[in-house]
């Protein structure tokens, strides 16, 4: 019977080692420009996430209140006594 289990280990240290980071790091110095538009537009989603965020609760805060019906109901009745 042959010895299967150092072919399976020699497959399996093929298949599943992880790639050096030096691999990485050579990629995205010779993709300079790849690399700086991805940057970018990751920046750019985060931004873009963030500025929906903002807008969404400076809409709901004044509505949450009522303040600023209070405000305008205030507004209108100074305008009717004069």
């Amino acid at each position: 019977m042959p010895d299967t289990t150092k072919y399976q280990c020699h497959y399996f240290l093929q298949t599943f080692l992880p790639i050096p980071f030096s691999y990485s790091y050579r990629n995205l110095l010779a993709r300079r420009l790849t690399t700086f538009l991805t940057t970018v537009g990751m920046a750019l989603v985060v931004f873009v996430f963030a500025a929906v965020l903002m807008l969404a609760e400076g809409l709901r805060q004044p509505l949450s209140t009522g303040s600023y019906d209070q405000e305008s109901m205030d507004f209108q009745r100074a305008i009717s006594i004069t």
